[in-house]
């Protein structure tokens, strides 16, 4: 593109293309608040139901956190969506609005190829691992950690606190005895704490441009990863 000759016409189609590509944006956010706001209501839902008799079983509160994390991977897969529109978003108002407006602005001249390309066959631009991560980090990290503070509060405390560990592992198991109540507190608590430290540790580190939110952002946004993320994935 010409950027000393722009054609008005050029301009209203590009912007037409943004305003579309918010769109995409704002529907995606809000099909993910949709699922954090599920995951919160199931969560208060089974906690309260749980702890409000002694003699409702102990394993009610398993099932929501078999629930928490159905929820996170569907999340995680509605932010595979939203990631790859915002992309797209954020490389348009760097590498043409922001050139726009500051004609001098070095930006890398292969842009209109790397969304033309886009638009013609849209990419994910993280993997799976990365977008449960993120979703992980923000909320569901502490909705587990909640599910599981809770289970082990309901084993003790209902019908009556427990005196021992014994009793502590029985309850779990039942009639199966002591033993195997190990092994199903171990293989519970395992899961969670590999799961966890899989998603945190596999996966890549969160590309996310600037530093934390504490600190001033004085960093321009990173779209030469996100046309090297685009040619990546093109190779594969």
């Amino acid at each position: 593109m010409n950027w000393d000759e722009i054609d008005p016409e050029d301009t209203n189609v590009i912007m037409h293309v943004y305003r579309g590509e918010l769109q995409r944006i704002n529907n995606w956010r809000q099909r993910m608040d949709r699922t954090t706001n599920w995951a919160i209501v199931v969560a208060s839902g089974i906690i309260t139901f749980s702890l409000s008799r002694p003699n409702i079983p102990h394993w009610t509160v398993l099932t929501g956190l078999f629930l928490a994390y159905i929820l996170l991977f569907t999340e995680a897969r509605r932010y595979r969506h939203y990631d790859q529109w915002r992309g797209r978003v954020r490389a348009l108002e760097e590498l043409f609005l922001a050139k726009f407006f500051d004609r001098d602005m070095e930006i890398n001249e292969t842009w209109e190829k790397v969304l033309s390309d886009d638009f013609k066959d849209p990419k994910y631009k993280i993997c799976w691992e990365e977008a449960v991560k993120r979703r992980l980090k923000r909320i569901y990290v502490w909705l587990i950690a909640v599910f599981t503070s809770v289970w082990i509060a309901k084993v003790y405390m209902h019908p009556e606190r427990a005196i021992s560990l014994r009793i502590f592992f029985k309850r779990i198991s039942g009639p199966l005895g002591t033993s195997i109540g190990i092994l199903i507190f171990g293989a519970i608590m395992g899961f969670i704490a590999f799961s966890t430290l899989y998603f945190f540790l596999a996966s890549p580190s969160r590309e996310a441009k600037g530093k934390p939110e504490e600190k001033e952002i004085d960093e321009k946004f990173a779209t030469e990863k996100y046309i090297e993320k685009f040619e990546a994935k093109n190779g594969e």
